[in-house]
């Protein structure tokens, strides 16, 4: 699994899941980070105040599942701005450091389980100042 920081004015998490195996890899939609952000630990940590956690939005996970052939990836993305209350306002003042870790449940390999894993990292989302303020600084 990989992560990276994407889109300009509307940051998001792009995540990349790929499947290295011989043989074809089964995970439930549930399991996938950007279809249901409760599999997902976050934390924004803006340089200059305090840590935001998630906005998670309640409901129930969806069913179905999703099947990654051998060599091949799925990928999706998540919005900064829908994960954190306040994201675009943050990060209008100050540069930030988004926290992840997502625990990859047990999943199929062919007919083989395989252990579960954690995977995490840090992603650096620099300072975006509001139009307004760019326009300020213009003049």
């Amino acid at each position: 699994m990989t992560a990276e920081i994407v889109g300009g004015s509307e940051p998001a998490i792009k995540f990349t899941v790929y499947n290295r195996a011989t043989t074809l890899v089964r995970l439930y939609n549930a399991e996938l980070p950007w279809i249901y952000v409760g599999t997902l630990g976050a934390v924004l940590a803006p340089n200059s105040g305090q840590p935001i956690t998630p906005n998670y939005h309640g409901g129930f996970p969806p069913t179905g599942m999703v099947e990654i052939p051998p060599g091949k990836s799925v990928s999706g993305d998540i919005r900064l701005g829908s994960l954190f209350h306040g994201f675009t306002d943050i990060v209008a003042k100050d540069d930030c450091i988004v926290y992840w870790s997502y625990f990859y449940p047990q999943y199929e390999v062919g007919v083989k389980k395989m252990d579960s894993k954690l995977f995490g990292g840090a992603l650096f989302v620099p300072r975006t100042p509001a139009k307004s303020d760019a326009i300020e600084h213009q003049q």
